[in-house]
């Protein structure tokens, strides 16, 4: 039987097993009448791409360069002497054959009219032996005198014979030493600092007197790299010849120099150090812009234009495989993968070749140049044309004209 408690207790239970079991079926009924919702698929990536351009351009190469002058000659003393006469101003122009320095010529002086004396006394003896001579040698055809008087009488014309040429060697010695006096300026150019002034003691010891450059024309040495060497001699396989290169020049201060150059030496080996082939062109330089020392860039342009690729130079990215661009399929708009070989910049553009078999991009091809990083070969992605990251093709060179002044020298 159950007490009032136990009852109690039983009732409280079965309320509580109740309330559960309505609320479990309650929300039974409640999830079973609810439908999940619907989720959309993502959006596909967006990327700016720029279609792959064709443009006509020329091969071409800007290196930096040195000025060399086109003859240099430091101006030394040969004899030893006062020197007189310093017959310049410093830094001035110079003809060929001016007299620049004169040294002291009296000990000189004298030493060609002591030879020119020895010389006399030599052809005075030798007249003598040579008037004995013949007189022998026609009594010895007679018979009138011993073989031996004969003998004599020609080896003593033969000792005079070589006095004469000794006299004359020594006035000939003379005279060159006479003449090292005199300095003249060895062709047309421009004298630097003289290292003596007037009254100094000279002489083979003491090194350059004066520099004297020629600046017209001028000589730019410059180096190209293994790989500019090698597309130049690829294209020569290409055409049979070396290809014409057009050689431009351009000022620190981005001017270009209003004349053209023209090579006119090349290296017979590349540099092991540097990797480098040496080169050199000349330049007119008629109003002396181009001074030795300078430093300038280089322009090697093929005279010969061809179709190329231009793409943004961000495009292009590099691998173990080498350089290559992401592109998006246009049916498709999957990303995929292009090998290419690139040529020269073409302002923020780069050349890619179209008649290389490793370059695999193709004309209006659309490339991906932002948003790179957020895609992978074989996504979808949503592509957004964006032409003004092509330039128009600079196939002439244009640069800012030069405006500097001719030089005068006093």
């Amino acid at each position: 039987m159950f007490t009032s408690d136990g009852y109690r207790k039983a009732a409280s239970c079965g309320w509580k097993k109740f309330i559960f079991c309505a609320g479990s079926v309650i929300m039974l009924f409640g999830i079973g009448g609810c439908r999940p919702k619907e989720t959309s698929a993502p959006e596909p990536p967006g990327v700016t791409v720029v279609p792959a351009t064709v443009a006509t351009v020329a091969n071409r190469t800007t290196v930096i360069a040195q000025v060399k002058a086109y003859d240099s000659v430091d101006l030394v003393a040969r004899v030893k002497g006062f020197l007189r006469k310093r017959n310049f101003k410093e830094g001035q122009a110079v003809k060929q054959g001016e007299l620049l320095f004169l040294i002291e010529q009296e000990e000189y002086l004298a030493n060609v009219e002591r030879a020119k004396a020895a010389l006399l006394k030599a052809l005075a003896a030798q007249k003598n032996a040579t008037i004995n001579y013949e007189r022998q040698k026609k009594l010895y055809e007679e018979d009138a005198v011993a073989q031996i008087t004969y003998d004599n009488a020609v080896c003593e014309k033969m000792e005079k014979d070589a006095a004469v040429d000794d006299a004359k060697a020594v006035l000939a010695l003379a005279k060159i030493n006479l003449s090292y006096t005199e300095i003249n300026a060895p062709f047309d150019g421009v004298v630097g600092l003289a290292a003596y002034s007037s009254g100094n003691v000279v002489g083979t010891e003491s090194g350059t007197l004066a520099n004297v450059v020629r600046l017209e024309p001028a000589r730019v040495q410059f180096n190209i790299s293994e790989t500019d060497l090698l597309r130049i001699s690829r294209e020569r396989e290409k055409t049979g010849a070396y290809p014409k290169i057009v050689v431009r020049l351009r000022f620190q201060d981005g001017s270009e120099y209003d004349h053209t150059g023209a090579i006119t030496f090349s290296d017979n080996h590349i540099n092991p150090t540097t990797g480098t082939f040496l080169m050199q062109a000349t330049f007119p330089n008629p109003h002396v812009l181009l001074i030795p020392g300078m430093y300038v860039r280089i322009i090697l342009e093929s005279a010969r234009k061809q179709d190329a690729l231009l793409v943004p130079q961000p495009a292009v990215m590099r691998d173990q495989l080498g350089e290559y661009v992401l592109v998006v399929e246009k049916e498709s708009n999957k990303v995929g993968r292009r090998n290419i070989v690139t040529g020269q910049k073409e302002g923020l553009n780069i050349a890619v070749a179209m008649d290389d078999a490793s370059s695999e991009l193709k004309a209006d091809e659309l490339v991906i140049v932002e948003g790179i990083q957020k895609v992978r070969i074989g996504a979808i992605v949503k592509p957004v044309v964006q032409k003004s990251y092509l330039l128009e093709t600079p196939t002439v060179f244009n640069s800012v004209p030069c405006t500097c002044k001719k030089i005068i020298y006093n």
